[in-house]
């Protein structure tokens, strides 16, 4: 008797979560070859593909599923997060851009959108996508983030206003915004401003629950020999210095994930094969 393809997903999902990626994919694609008009299980294999820096694989998995379900916000959404892993930065807005005409509420493209823009330094455009995330999903942190960054960052006349970045970081970080970034970019703010010692606990609360987060420590290293803490300083530089994780990789699966649990409310290739049954 021949296996579906729910129980080739669920098999191959949990190879995934066991570091098992071979096996994963190739369980993957028999779910796929079973039932191709499941987009769940194209997303999950380019999960797969990400997670483990293949992201050409996930690029051309992804160009090929566009094909197929081209009124997909989700899958433009997948392509255009496949794109920016392998630092395709033009062709991921484009692809993401496209999402957003298929679902205007889809509030996870604007972040990596957001994301494309910070990677290029694009600081104008990531100041204008902050925005449009803010007005669009006032509770989702990563706009006050992203403006914050984008004010402090911009190639402008003006100075920039310490007290409204602050203010937009602080309005992160009580959102909810458990990335290191916001804590870091406050730190980096009250180390500026001379408040080395807030600056100190931000950086220290950091490393407690980012312990890879290797910037903070470098920051931390800076401020133990500043205030003559040697020994501190240098276990610090050591760590940083040990650290290797891809932040951008992470960002990127993550990104994935979350778009698996949205429902496409506009996949309207669903809504005919619907009619069609």
């Amino acid at each position: 008797m021949q296996a579906s393809a729910t129980w080739h997903e669920l098999t191959g999902y949990s190879y995934f979560k066991l570091g098992k990626a071979a096996e994963a994919v190739e369980e993957l694609q028999k779910a796929m070859d079973r039932d191709p008009r499941n987009q769940e299980y194209v997303l999950e294999l380019a999960e797969v593909f990400v997670s483990h820096n293949n992201a050409v694989a996930a690029i051309t998995l992804m160009e090929t599923a566009a094909k197929a379900f081209p009124h997909s916000s989700r899958i433009w959404f997948g392509l255009g997060t496949a794109y920016l892993a392998d630092q395709h930065h033009s062709s991921a807005e484009a692809a993401l851009k496209k999402s957003l005409e298929l679902d205007p509420k889809l509030d996870l493209a604007y972040v990596v959108l957001g994301q494309s823009h910070k990677e290029a330094g694009s600081w104008g455009e990531l100041l204008a996508t902050a925005q449009k995330l803010i007005d669009l999903n006032p509770n989702n942190p990563t706009g006050y983030y992203y403006k914050a960054l984008a004010l402090q960052s911009a190639s402008t006349s003006k100075v920039p206003d310490d007290a409204e970045i602050e203010a937009l970081l602080r309005k992160s970080l009580a959102l909810g915004n458990a990335e290191a970034e916001p804590h870091y970019e406050l730190a980096k703010l009250l180390a500026r401003q001379g408040r080395k010692q807030d600056a100190l606990f931000e950086l220290q609360n950091i490393v407690q629950v980012h312990p890879d987060f290797g910037p903070a420590y470098y920051h931390l290293a800076r401020l133990y020999r500043e205030r003559g803490e040697l020994e501190k300083s240098q276990e610090a530089q050591k760590t940083h210095e040990k650290i290797r994780e891809n932040e951008r990789d992470k960002v990127m699966k993550r990104m994935i994930v979350e778009i698996r649990q949205r429902p496409d409310h506009l996949d309207h290739e669903g809504a005919k094969d619907a009619k069609r049954r």
